[in-house]
């Protein structure tokens, strides 16, 4: 109880005694009432000073009124610097200052609490770099937005604990986006070598039965000689002996023409001749799928002349419908030590490259042309092979990258993005180099140098 300073009985029974006692009961209640506003005070201020996250309370024009401690600690000033002064004034940034206004103007108009995340606008003393803010109003008894309320709290470590897990996820789908991708290439490595073997058995049933038929083509066509000797023989006679009377001749000779005899003996030479023409051709497949097919372990001695034309033969069905393909290969290159078969994959990835190109230029079969050349360059011990097209060739900004594995600038479903990257690894493997140059719209060359020996 607050100490009396009036006795109240000793007063008189006077008119201003009513007022008087009002008064001392005024008097009483707003010294009880400082004083609770006082105790209010004190746990306010011991509530906001002890609490963890940053709580600052400012008018809708943005000035501070009130921050607690760690508020003050954050930014590096005191309360009273702080007091009546808003976030341009105390210098933050303009971008900070507009987010803020943004938010604010949420919080008075919506009159709801708005939630986000920013950089610290100015974290002096301690590491503070994210901050996430509950922006809310405060109501008078009008229901009237009279504040706004600020509750901050670091997220500094909670960010980057969530960077952190975010890199680690992006770099195990990156490892494991590269193990799918080495695991379907190994078993597309997989199914060729299984490929390759039976390739080469096939092949060696495919060329049984053709010696078998190149056999009996031989034999036909033999017969046909005899038959042709035959008639020849048959027709001096008719010419030459006088014994056989005139009507027995016109009756050979009228027989003959009745069923084309000459005729039909010429065109079945020239169909012996065609099938084993064909048979030929078999046998060149045949032998260049086996080639092909067969894939060595250990360098051997390579004609590189053989290796294009075996690697044409098998494309040549692929390519001509879009293009020509012109040979301009080098006699006497001398052979080196090299995979056949990787080589000719080479080849005919770059010559299948090429007809690509040609296909999206949108060029006739009789404008489209690939060129295969080989040369021994013997200053340098080397021997040089180019695949040239008349294609839309590269633009410069693809250039550092058609090399990497997985590039490709195909449509999804037309290219791996491997191809390249095979024929660089195989050149690279036979100590050789690949170059490539193009000129956009007009074609592209690749070039490849590969030493002749076994050390390169």
């Amino acid at each position: 109880e607050f100490p009396v300073l009036i006795n109240i009985t000793s007063m008189g029974n006077t008119e201003e005694e009513p007022f008087i006692i009002a008064s001392i009961l005024d008097i009483r209640e707003r010294k009880k009432a400082e004083e609770d506003l006082k105790f209010n005070e004190m746990q306010f201020r011991t509530f906001i000073d002890q609490a963890s996250d940053f709580i600052l309370i400012k008018d809708k024009d943005g000035k501070y009124l009130r921050v607690n401690q760690k508020f003050c600690s954050l930014i590096g000033m005191s309360e009273e610097e702080i007091s009546g002064k808003t976030p341009h004034e105390l210098g933050y940034s303009q971008e900070f200052i507009e987010s803020i206004i943004a938010i604010d103007n949420k919080v008075v108009n919506n009159k709801e609490v708005v939630i986000s995340e920013h950089r610290a606008g100015k974290a002096k003393k301690i590491n503070v770099e994210w901050l996430e803010h509950t922006n809310f109003p405060i109501i008078d008894e009008k229901g009237e937005v009279q504040y706004i309320g600020v509750i901050s709290r670091d997220i500094t470590n909670v960010k980057k604990v969530a960077k952190e897990l975010s890199d680690k996820n992006n770099q195990l789908k990156y490892a494991y986006s590269q193990l799918q991708k080495s695991y379907d290439l190994i078993i597309k490595q997989e199914k060729l070598a299984s490929l390759g073997t039976m390739v080469a058995g096939m092949a060696h049933e495919i060329n049984n039965p053709a010696q078998a038929i190149r056999f009996s083509m031989q034999g036909l066509k033999m017969n046909i000689t005899d038959i042709e000797n035959y008639l020849s023989d048959l027709n001096n006679i008719i010419r030459m002996e006088k014994d056989l009377n005139i009507s027995c001749k016109n009756n050979i000779l009228s027989l003959m023409e009745k069923y084309g005899i000459n005729l039909a003996v010429n065109e079945l030479k020239n169909t012996a001749e065609e099938n084993i023409n064909a048979l030929d051709r078999i046998d060149r497949i045949v032998n260049s799928t086996k080639r092909m097919a067969y894939k060595d372990s250990e360098f051997g001695v390579c004609d590189i002349n053989r290796i294009i034309n075996s690697g044409v033969v098998l494309i040549q069905n692929q390519i001509v419908k879009f293009a020509e393909i012109d040979l301009n290969l080098e006699d006497d290159i001398p052979c080196f030590q090299g995979l056949e078969q990787e080589l000719g994959q080479v080849l005919m990835n770059l010559a299948i490259n090429a007809k690509d190109a040609i296909v999206e230029k949108g060029l006739s079969v009789k404008a489209g042309l690939i060129t295969i050349s080989s040369k021994y360059d013997a200053n340098k011990g080397q021997i040089v092979v180019s695949v040239q097209d008349n294609g839309t060739g590269i633009p410069k900004e693809n250039l550092q990258n058609i090399f990497d594995p997985f590039f490709s600038t195909k449509t999804i479903g037309k290219g791996t993005g491997l191809g390249l990257n095979i024929c660089y690894q195989i050149i690279k493997a036979h100590k050789g180099k690949i170059n490539v140059k193009t000129d956009l719209g007009e074609g592209t060359e690749f070039i490849i140098t590969l030493p002749v020996g076994k050390e390169g």
